[in-house]
């Protein structure tokens, strides 16, 4: 599976496109999951901090990780079936 975009710089394309994405969308949603969490389940208890960690891996993880590569892979100018290829390869190793 090849990439369908140039850019002159590998590593500045990559780091610009998850940049885009981790100062936009995820520092947004972030902020509003952590904050619900932290009213929702006051306290640092072990049970508490437990909560959270679980209710972030199950509902966060899955959000942000099929996140990541969509958004990336449209500013990265990849068309739907090259995103959704590539996806489905690293899917089962998630």
């Amino acid at each position: 599976m090849g990439r369908s975009y140039s850019c002159p710089l590998y590593s500045l394309c990559e780091g610009s496109c998850a940049s885009v994405l981790g100062l936009t969308l995820l520092l947004l949603v972030l902020h509003l999951f952590y904050g619900k969490l932290a009213r929702m389940f006051p306290g640092k208890s072990p049970r508490v901090v437990a909560t959270k960690i679980a209710l972030d891996q199950t509902l966060w993880a899955p959000f942000s990780i099929s996140s990541f590569f969509w958004v990336t892979g449209a500013l990265e100018g990849r068309s739907f079936n090259d995103i959704k290829q590539s996806y489905q390869q690293v899917l089962p190793s998630i």
